[in-house]
């Protein structure tokens, strides 16, 4: 399966800002969702999505952190 990489070059180092598996772009699939939250809400419903979870991800390696 082919994998492409975009790629840029910052201070003598290579970064990798979106990847593309079988033709399909993950920055534009990403931007695309994101889009589509926003034209069917608002982009505060899309900004408490991201804030709800940023909480859910905090309590999962709090609990990750804690667990025998």
């Amino acid at each position: 399966m082919p994998i492409d990489y975009r790629m840029h070059s910052t201070d003598d180092r290579w970064w990798v800002y979106d990847l593309s598996v079988e033709g399909i772009s993950l920055v534009a699939n990403y931007r695309a969702q994101l889009n589509q939250i926003i034209r069917t809400s608002s982009y505060e419903a899309l900004v408490w999505k991201f804030k709800l979870l940023q909480a859910e991800s905090s309590v999962s390696t709090a609990s990750e952190r804690t667990a025998p």
